[in-house]
């Protein structure tokens, strides 16, 4: 779960789409890898911002991953991690 981030700054045109463009990237390559089955930002306007399910072992492979997201390293998101599990039956692919 994506939430509001601690830099408040605002950034200039160019820089903030050149970080979304690598936060989507960074996304893209690991949906490619099957590591994330959905993924999008929220409508509203609260703290949450985004939402990502992935198909990990662990909460810090997780982690690890989204510590790499552009938009984390920057400050602009933070990020919670919470354990999902599907009813029977559930299928994403």
């Amino acid at each position: 779960l994506y939430t509001t981030g601690d830099d408040t700054t605002r950034l200039d045109s160019a820089t903030s789409a050149e970080l979304l463009q690598q936060h989507l990237a960074h996304q893209g390559e690991q949906a490619a890898r099957g590591l994330i089955q959905v993924a999008g930002p929220f409508g509203d306007n609260s703290t949450w911002r985004g939402l990502l399910l992935y198909d990990c072992e662990t909460k810090d492979e997780v982690e690890g991953y989204l510590r790499q997201d552009p938009f984390v390293k920057r400050g602009k998101l933070n990020y919670e991690v919470h354990p999902w599990y599907g009813a029977v039956g559930t299928r994403l692919k």
